[in-house]
Formats: C-alpha cells, structure tokens, sequence
C-alpha cells in the first residue's frame, strides 16, 4: 500500500467480507445482485442502517476496538 500511496496509483480489491474491507480501505462500493447498493468512506457504509439493508437482517456498525476503524456484525 505504500508504493501505490507514493506512486498515486489507485487498487481495487474485491472481497467478501466487509470487516476485512473495513480495516484495509478507504472507500468501500458494497455490491448486492450485481448492483451498487452503498458507496463511501468506511465510516459512511459501515453504518447499522447500511448493514442492515446490505445483508438485509439486523445489523450494527461501530469502531474496532484495536483499530478505530469500523466493523460491522449481523445478529
């Protein structure tokens, strides 16, 4: 991450887990059916209502607790 922070360049990861997005990323485009349904900052898409609607079951977004960087659990 550091050569493409110096170099400018931008990376795109595809994954399955949006913690592990949460703790590696800037910005996150969360997918459903082949559809954008939420795209920004950690912060603005690891939220309990964008969860919620994402794995369509009740959610809750907050801070990790050793990162300060959001996660997100179903319940």
């Amino acid at each position: 991450m550091r050569l493409a922070h110096e170099q400018r360049m931008t990376v795109v990861v595809v994954l399955h887990d949006m913690n592990v997005a949460a703790q590696c990323a800037n910005d996150i485009v969360a997918m459903r059916d082949g559809r954008v349904v939420h795209y920004g900052s950690v912060a603005e898409v690891i939220t309990e209502e964008g969860l919620a609607e994402f794995y369509d079951t009740p959610a809750c977004g907050r801070d990790h607790r050793l990162s300060d960087r959001a996660v997100g659990m179903t319940g």
